[in-house]
């Protein structure tokens, strides 16, 4: 039966009027409060009732519709999810979106989008994390690597010090064996969720090198927010490698004179880049020569010989009135 979303724009769904508002109702109580696993069985087998006779593909496209104001019952679930949910040390997937999920299998292009402007909300990258795999149009699947053992896990944790919609966030790292990983894997990366954004983070090898060396490449991969043609973006993007808790001088590792920057604390670089469209990415080069050529250093010679670190972002807009003052000052600069 065809139905109008709030757009005005009709659909064929297999539910009459009376029945998709009595669905939806349902589900209300849990895109708009959060379902325990218990209140989560009870929506569905609620559902269920109200959609007698017809099939999980049926119910799927329906639930797979932008039918509440413009959005799928996926984006309120994910995007209503509480702070006392997001904030917990060990996240797992809401029962509620569990649920929706086993029903719809392989989920539309349309709905993977839906689901991304969810957490985009909240900037939820941990939940981000969990349903990646049910993503596939916005999260190619990690390649295999050789490291898997537990203790070779790679850790990852993005904090926005601000409100989400402000354009600042922390990515932490640790990489254990990350020479290792460089040489046999040729890459590290995470792929997350910040500010409004998905984003790739990644240590590469850098093959033209006339030596054995690496860098780091950040990419914003796709944007909820559409610049308009006249603007650009701005980001500046902080990278600094820290130091192991155990620097004392028997554990420091002797690096050729010729190499050294000497072993200092300054291991950070600061880069600038303008974009206007995304997706965009930006190499950073770290300034300091034995770290980025593959010799040893005291920053990675712990037991797992882990480099740890932080990427900070600043993302703003450039107006065309800001642009072109920018560039006015730089031809009168003396």
């Amino acid at each position: 039966m065809a139905s109008t979303t709030e757009k005005g724009s009709e659909v064929n769904l297999p539910l009459d009027g009376g029945r998709l508002n009595a669905l939806t109702g349902i589900l209300c109580d849990g895109m708009f409060s959060y379902a325990d696993e218990e209140k989560a069985t009870q929506i569905i087998a609620e559902c269920r009732k109200v959609c007698d006779g017809i099939k999980d593909a049926e119910l799927s496209q329906v639930l797979q519709t932008k039918y509440v104001s413009n959005h799928t019952p996926f984006f309120w679930v994910i995007a209503n999810l509480p702070q006392s949910e997001r904030s917990k040390p060990q996240r797992t997937i809401p029962p509620l979106l569990t649920e929706l999920l086993k029903i719809c299998g392989d989920l539309l292009d349309e709905t993977q989008n839906d689901i991304v402007q969810g957490l985009f909300v909240n900037s939820d990258d941990p939940l981000y994390q969990l349903i990646r795999p049910r993503l596939p149009s916005f999260a190619t699947p990690p390649p295999k690597r050789f490291f898997q053992a537990e203790s070779d896990q790679t850790e990852y944790s993005v904090s926005i010090p601000t409100a989400p919609q402000q354009s600042y966030f922390e990515l932490t790292f640790s990489i254990p064996r990350f020479y290792d990983r460089i040489i046999i894997d040729k890459e590290v990366s995470y792929h997350f969720v910040a500010i409004g954004s998905l984003w790739r983070f990644a240590a590469i090898a850098t093959p033209e090198a006339s030596e054995s060396a690496w860098h780091f490449e950040l990419a914003e991969t796709y944007s909820s927010k559409e610049l308009p043609t006249s603007h650009q973006y701005k980001s500046t993007i902080e990278a600094k490698i820290t130091w192991p808790i155990d620097t004392s001088p028997s554990k420091a590792v002797y690096i050729p004179p010729t190499l050294q920057h000497p072993v200092s604390r300054d291991t950070g670089v600061r880069v600038e880049t303008t974009y206007s469209t995304i997706p965009n990415s930006t190499i950073v080069d770290l300034k300091h020569r034995a770290l980025s050529k593959l010799y040893a250093h005291p920053l990675i010679s712990q037991s797992n010989r882990a480099l740890t670190g932080v990427i900070t972002v600043h993302k703003s807009v450039i107006e065309p009135a800001l642009k072109k003052n920018l560039t006015l000052g730089l031809f009168s600069a003396k």
